[in-house]
């Protein structure tokens, strides 16, 4: 008898070329606006904000196409789109064309990310959906590291070539990866499947789960304390700390390495847990976390020590916890809903990245304490309510690894 999953590695491979793109120029983008298009930093920043927000509205539609065509065919006009953007930023001259292109480019990521869980639970075995789901994520964080060496060597040579250079090989992996989609489509069409109507209701279903909706807005906290601490602790260290400049590359880099590494392994660190006990020792971790951080502001001679422990937690306990979220909504969700459960979970991954840098800069303004405190609270919150939703999601959430 034929392996239902013969066959499945070149998609996989595909999804492995598209995490590596999303984490090869992402940290870039606001620079090379600044400094290739050009134009003023602050507007820069509005108007990649602008161009993500816009994008982020889209994310309902994306769940409804997963739903209705098949998450690759979504993966495939997701990756189209990422290419068109990466390619017209290349040309764009202006706030309004790079803006413009920014918004296509943007709007592919929404596509690809909306996709990614429904399309991971099509080509993996049941028993594998973390394992897969960790893999992916963890290979998008040595995109993010393949960009900064990258970056190392092609700024040397050239700023604003070596810009274009980071941004012209990221257009180069989208186009290659929605190649890879097409071709094995084209070629086994199982991996495609078009989608099964769902029953009339739209969102219906996923908004009236209970479950479904708690666990989002959680995701979404969840998703604000793995974010917000890689975009405040050089500003902490350099403002806050006596120590050598040195140090927020170096945390940021064992931050990273910590959790692209873990994240490879979450499915051995997690197999035989109930996913909700997971999703409580991920919060467990940073509520130590982010003690280790306050610590440190109290203990100068001890800092660098505790930090680096401190960042280390907090990439284990992102580890545990982005895979684990990922496998949510593709095992809560009914037949033909799985994009629209999809959708609003990516929606707290958006949300979060939009709200992280506020936050970030408004707490470390207020004192050097305020950020870590929220963090730590809002860990140890997560925590009581996952524990306390055990009993009302019952068996939905499943068992890490079971088949």
């Amino acid at each position: 008898m034929t392996d239902r999953y013969a066959g499945r590695l070149p998609l996989f491979g595909a999804m492995v070329i598209d995490a590596l793109g999303n984490g090869l120029f992402a940290p870039f983008a606001l620079v090379y606006a600044h400094k290739v298009v050009p134009m003023p930093l602050p507007t820069a920043g509005i108007v990649l904000t602008v161009a993500f927000g816009a994008a982020t509205l889209a994310q309902p539609l994306v769940g409804t196409a997963v739903d209705r065509y098949g998450a690759i065919r979504v993966v495939i006009g997701g990756n189209a789109l990422l290419f068109a953007g990466s390619v017209a930023m290349l040309g764009s001259t202006g706030p309004v064309p790079f803006g413009v292109a920014a918004f296509v480019f943007s709007l592919g990521g929404r596509a690809f990310w909306g996709a990614f869980t429904p399309l991971v639970g099509v080509v993996a075995r049941p028993g594998e959906l973390e394992q897969w789901f960790g893999r992916i994520r963890g290979l998008r964080y040595v995109g993010f590291a393949a960009g900064g060496a990258l970056s190392g060597v092609v700024l040397s040579w050239d700023e604003v070539g070596g810009l274009r250079t980071l941004l012209g090989l990221n257009a180069v992996s989208f186009l290659l990866a929605l190649l890879l989609f097409a071709a094995v489509k084209a070629r086994d069409d199982r991996w495609a499947p078009a989608g099964r109507p769902a029953e009339s209701g739209g969102y219906r279903t996923a908004l009236t789960d209970s479950a479904n909706v708690v666990l989002a807005g959680l995701n979404l906290v969840g998703n604000l304390v793995v974010i917000t601490p890689l975009v405040a602790l050089p500003t902490f260290v350099l403002q806050h700390l006596r120590v050598g400049s040195w140090l927020p590359g170096v945390l940021v880099a064992a931050g990273s390495a910590v959790v692209a590494v873990a994240t490879s392994f979450n499915h051995l660190l997690t197999r035989g847990r109930r996913r909700l006990r997971t999703l409580q020792l991920s919060c467990a971790t940073w509520v130590v976390a982010f003690t280790l951080v306050l610590l440190a502001v109290r203990y100068p001679a001890a800092a660098v020590a505790l930090l680096l422990v401190a960042v280390a937690l907090i990439g284990f306990g992102e580890a545990l916890y982005v895979p684990t979220a990922d496998t949510l909504p593709a095992v809560l969700a009914p037949a033909g809903h799985t994009g629209r459960y999809a959708a609003m979970h990516q929606l707290a991954w958006a949300v979060s990245d939009m709200l992280a840098p506020l936050l970030a800069a408004t707490l470390l303004t207020a004192s050097a304490d305020a950020l870590w405190l929220a963090l730590g609270g809002a860990s140890l919150v997560c925590l009581l309510l996952y524990r306390g939703l055990e009993t009302s999601v019952g068996e939905r959430d499943g068992i890490s690894g079971a088949p």
